[in-house]
């Protein structure tokens, strides 16, 4: 099953749904899915934050 989200709403409406479901397989699964999705952006937003400059006093 694929699931396409267009937006931060799409997250928070199908997290208030899983919650409402009470199903913890349901809820292990997403969880695993949804932090293998995002594994590619970790060092892409590491990277990010490492590029903002600082200011040393």
């Amino acid at each position: 099953m694929t699931v396409g989200l267009r937006g931060g709403s799409d997250l928070r409406r199908i997290s208030k749904e899983l919650r409402a479901m009470d199903d913890k397989e349901i809820k292990k699964r997403f969880s695993k899915e949804l932090r293998k999705a995002a594994q590619p952006l970790v060092p892409v937003v590491r990277a990010s934050i490492r590029a903002i400059p600082s200011k040393q006093t």
